[in-house]
């Protein structure tokens, strides 16, 4: 363990810079504690509530996950990483209209995010629109072919 994760006296930078080390070392359990702890302690942080909301993605707590990636969001609207999770999330919470419309604001921001695509073809799929789908995953491959390849997983366990 580094330090004391919740020091109430630490500067929030310092924290994330924790976090961001214990997270990159594999402790993404340290990793939140101290997101959790700059949290409840500081004013909105998007970091912290970003970083909370992909180790709770990672773990498989959506609604956890929604709530921090939502609250990022609130934060800087403007971020498309934190609007491809969040459309993600809402995409493992079976809310595809949603997950549409989180990534729809991402890819107005970053029109040529294959991630974001993917996810975005995959929510299209569940909401019963196949060629829209289809088109993205067209985009997808133009953009990056190797992309489903790595997905591929996630596409054969959830859809």
């Amino acid at each position: 363990m580094i330090g004391d994760m919740t020091n109430p006296t630490e500067n929030p930078m310092a924290a994330m810079q924790r976090a961001q080390m214990l997270a990159q070392a594999g402790d993404l359990a340290g990793a939140a504690e101290i997101c959790r702890a700059i949290v409840a302690r500081t004013a909105p942080n998007f970091f912290a509530s970003f970083m909370l909301g992909t180790i709770e993605t990672h773990f498989g707590r959506f609604q956890e996950a929604e709530r921090n990636l939502a609250s990022a969001i609130r934060i800087n609207p403007r971020s498309q990483e934190a609007l491809t999770s969040y459309g993600n999330v809402l995409l493992e919470l079976k809310r595809p209209a949603d997950a549409v419309a989180a990534l729809d604001k991402a890819l107005t921001l970053q029109p040529q995010n294959p991630t974001a695509l993917l996810y975005r073809g995959l929510a299209l799929a569940d909401s019963g629109k196949r060629e829209a789908a289809l088109k993205d995953f067209e985009r997808v491959l133009d953009l990056d072919p190797y992309s489903l390849d790595r997905k591929s997983t996630r596409l054969n366990s959830s859809h």
